[in-house]
């Protein structure tokens, strides 16, 4: 009986709740987290080119929203690598594209994103291919990961974005970083603009660079 009566009061509270809880309320959480690799002052970057390659998605968890995210994330990713790294020439996703399909090195770039998925391995021949075509020092690498989660009563978001910057000469990379970002609410992604998620999620990856 008692057990009944407590089932019946978490019944009637759960639905309390939801006619009196906000309809645009939302509970976010970041975080972001650093692997550094033979880092030790940006500085290292002064005077470097850099070049920023177009956003990878993993695909197993690809909705119908994340291509637009990719966009906005190709899109701000030169902008916030120059911001963190001002004395050194960034090269945008828009600029390395058109410089890739120009110079035939899309095929270098899709084995590189391939041999990375399958193996975890970082080629360097690969590497060096593309960044001779690109006179660039550096490469800047990012995946990106965006899910719809479904939970009871919120719909939410979640997204993450892994970057690294990798030494054209070495193969090894230098820096790197990750930004992790949810969003849960009634409305749940629908209250979530995709510039703000970009914005946040790069924000949080460079945010020790």
């Amino acid at each position: 009986m008692k057990s009944n009566s407590l089932l019946r009061t978490l019944i009637v509270s759960a639905s309390v709740f939801l006619v009196l809880a906000p309809q645009t309320g939302c509970m976010t959480v970041q975080r972001g987290d650093t692997v550094v690799k033979n880092f030790s002052d940006k500085q290292v970057f002064n005077g470097k080119k850099i070049a920023a390659l177009p956003v990878k998605i993993q695909t197993a968890l690809a909705t119908d929203s994340v291509q637009g995210l990719r966009q906005e994330v190709n899109k701000r990713l030169g902008q916030v690598t120059k911001a963190r790294l001002p004395n050194s020439t960034v090269l945008d996703v828009a600029t390395v594209a058109e410089e890739l399909n120009q110079k035939n090195l899309l095929p270098a770039y899709e084995q590189f994103i391939a041999t990375y998925d399958n193996t975890g391995v970082l080629d360097r021949k690969q590497i060096q291919a593309m960044a001779k075509g690109l006179g660039s020092d550096y490469l800047l690498f990012t995946r990106l990961k965006a899910e719809k989660m479904d939970i009871i009563i919120t719909r939410g978001f979640g997204a993450s974005v892994d970057t690294m910057l990798v030494d054209v000469r070495t193969g090894e990379v230098t820096w790197s970083g990750t930004g992790e970002w949810k969003r849960g609410g009634i409305y749940g992604f629908g209250e979530t603009k995709l510039d703000e998620a970009a914005g946040r999620l790069l924000d949080l990856a460079f945010a020790s660079l």
